[in-house]
């Protein structure tokens, strides 16, 4: 039985898209192929918004944050971006885990993490 690794936005982005860290990115997969890859919906929900955003701003359709929300509420994420986002996950067998996180544990977790004062 293989054991699991988590896989966070940045190493999808850096597949994805060509950037300074893609070959790091590619050969830490490679490294780990023998491992079984699984991501969150959180995870997922971030690359699509942070490759529309890239999309649109490629095309100067959006200049910042706010141009960036009203134009995904008016046309939503580009097909592209799904299908790119789908077949990268696939590609790499990702398993995506569904999260039940109760938002007051998140905030109680990072305030027994915080310094004391």
């Amino acid at each position: 039985m293989s054991s699991k690794v988590f896989i966070d936005t940045d190493i999808f982005y850096n597949i994805l898209f060509k950037t300074r860290l893609t070959s790091e990115a590619r050969q830490l997969l490679e490294d780990l192929e023998d491992k079984t890859f699984y991501t969150s919906l959180t995870v997922v929900n971030e690359l699509l918004y942070i490759s529309t955003a890239r999309f649109y701003k490629q095309r100067m359709l959006a200049k910042g944050p706010l141009s960036l929300r009203k134009l995904m509420a008016r046309k939503g994420y580009p097909n592209g971006v799904i299908s790119g986002v789908k077949s990268l996950l696939k590609e790499l067998e990702v398993e995506v885990v569904s999260e039940d996180v109760n938002p007051d544990s998140v905030l109680e977790a990072a305030k027994n993490l915080a310094p004391t004062q």
